[in-house]
């Protein structure tokens, strides 16, 4: 899937702890790509480590973290390439029942950590006139159902800033 792209460059991905950024992290480390896979806990992710994926800290709802993530990969790399915004989770119930920190801290996982990330890397990869960033959504970014309001408003606004920023 990846081999259509240039080598020599660096990927960073988020949620690689598990399921689709973890084998994401996976496919673009065995195609020759330096890999950065990222989540809130390094643990989950020492099998990677094992396979020669880099793995760092990050945590989408702390703009230091965000930063620091993002910095630390630049000095060491010289620029991301590839973004791969996989990070989120559900927070589900009727919208008048969900708390509204949770509320906030699922819009700020799903939707303004990935819109974050893409707000610093893409200057670097308009420069270069090269770069990928591929937001993981679900179908809750086209079609809503009953006690997702929180989960679809993060995906249809996630769907919608990429839109507009000229991502996919």
């Amino acid at each position: 899937m990846w081999k259509h792209f240039k080598m020599n460059k660096t990927a960073l991905v988020t949620g690689a702890s598990s399921g689709i950024g973890k084998a994401t992290a996976r496919s673009l480390s065995a195609a020759g790509y330096t890999v950065y896979g990222a989540a809130r806990n390094e643990n989950k992710m020492q099998d990677l480590a094992g396979e020669g994926i880099h793995v760092i800290a990050l945590d989408v709802a702390n703009e230091a973290s965000i930063v620091s993530v993002v910095q630390h990969i630049i000095e060491k790399e010289g620029a991301i390439d590839i973004l791969v915004n996989n990070a989120g989770y559900g927070e589900y119930g009727a919208v008048e029942d969900v708390d509204l920190n949770k509320a906030r801290y699922q819009l700020e996982v799903n939707l303004f950590g990935a819109v974050r990330l893409i707000q610093l890397v893409l200057p670097g990869m308009r420069n270069k006139q090269w770069g990928k960033i591929i937001n993981i959504t679900s179908v809750g970014g086209k079609l809503a159902a009953p006690l997702g309001g929180w989960y679809h408003a993060s995906k249809f606004g996630l769907k919608a800033s990429a839109t507009r920023s000229g991502t996919k």
